[in-house]
């Protein structure tokens, strides 16, 4: 550790290392915020595809869950649910 490039080589390293480490923290942070929004949209979507079953028209369940009234029906037409 006395001669100054050898130190500066480590202190580089130690650098990378500290800067991997903080972006992967980062990285997980934004992959659990992706998965939880693409859980919350399939959990909407089996609700509504639950509430169309039941018979429920697509004005009452944009009502119920404020889902806006064209998304229940594309929800209901990707899911091949006729509206009634």
């Amino acid at each position: 550790m006395q001669d100054k490039s050898e130190r500066l080589k480590y202190l580089n390293r130690e650098m990378a290392i500290l800067d991997y480490e903080s972006d992967k923290a980062a990285w997980i942070e934004e992959g659990e915020k992706r998965g939880e929004a693409k859980g919350r949209r399939e959990m909407l979507n089996d609700i509504v595809v639950s509430m169309l079953n039941n018979g429920q028209s697509p004005a009452e369940i944009a009502k119920s869950t404020n889902i806006p009234k064209i998304d229940v029906i594309r929800i209901a037409e990707a899911n091949g649910i006729e509206i009634k």
